[in-house]
């Protein structure tokens, strides 16, 4: 939350929103990553799957590649109508250049002998980097098939290396593991928060 502070523009805004949003997803360590990780990596295009405060957050820190001369959009993924249109009343004016929400349905595709849940109407961009917080799938005590695998599109028509942040979706981390292999995994077992990095060759 410190570090988060130190941005005191976003802060301002951030702290009455977090009080008002029914999203519960992201601690502020994983937010703290995100942010950073756009400012370091700064990616032209970063693919939220499943929108919330982290959407405000990483919006913020591609303001700041912005300011810098860079250029950054944050397309944030939702098929939840209520948290889309809660995210869109809370959602600052500033931060339209760089936060781009859309609400849009999903489908599941059998790949592998596993079951890919993923938004269809997700735009195709060259991604440099994915947050995976949605879209909700079953547990894996309800059916260990499923997976959120809008990463498997991006995988496929990525043409540059990206990195892809999953939060505890055990399920996904396991089914991503075999279904990308060249993908390698870095697991942070204290906060149970995996980067996967995309750095292989295209086949």
């Amino acid at each position: 939350m410190l570090r988060l502070k130190a941005d005191r523009e976003m802060w301002r805004v951030l702290d009455p929103i977090c009080r008002q949003s029914s999203s519960t997803g992201c601690t502020f360590h994983e937010l703290y990553l995100l942010y950073s990780h756009i400012l370091k990596a700064r990616p032209r295009h970063v693919l939220e799957l499943g929108a919330g405060i982290s959407t405000i957050v990483m919006g913020y820190a591609a303001k700041k590649v912005h300011a810098a001369g860079g250029e950054c959009l944050v397309v944030a993924m939702e098929d939840s109508p209520f948290y889309h249109a809660e995210l869109k009343k809370l959602i600052p004016s500033e931060l339209d250049e760089c936060v781009r929400l859309i609400l849009s349905p999903t489908e599941d595709r059998e790949v592998g002998g596993f079951i890919a849940r993923r938004y269809t109407e997700k735009p195709r961009y060259e991604y440099g980097m994915i947050f995976i917080d949605g879209p909700e799938i079953p547990s894996q005590k309800e059916d260990p098939r499923f997976l959120d695998g809008d990463i498997l599109d991006v995988a496929e028509w990525n043409q540059k290396p990206f990195t892809a942040y999953l939060d505890c979706r055990i399920g996904t981390r396991d089914a991503i593991k075999v279904l990308l292999p060249k993908a390698v995994f870095h697991w942070d077992r204290q906060h149970k928060f995996s980067r996967i990095d995309f750095n292989f060759d295209k086949q």
